[in-house]
């Protein structure tokens, strides 16, 4: 079970966390975990 693909509307209210998560962080992925699944990041500091 992955998060949704595509693009919001433009005039969507929501929808865009993963693209920011996506073009901010070093590293991320998905885990699956009973029930749902657990979305992950890891940030570079300094």
């Amino acid at each position: 079970m992955c998060p949704a693909d595509g693009l919001p509307g433009a005039d969507g209210e929501g929808g865009r966390g993963l693209l920011l998560v996506a073009a901010l962080a070093d590293k991320w992925g998905v885990a699956e975990r009973n029930p749902g699944k657990v979305v992950w990041c890891e940030f570079m500091l300094g």
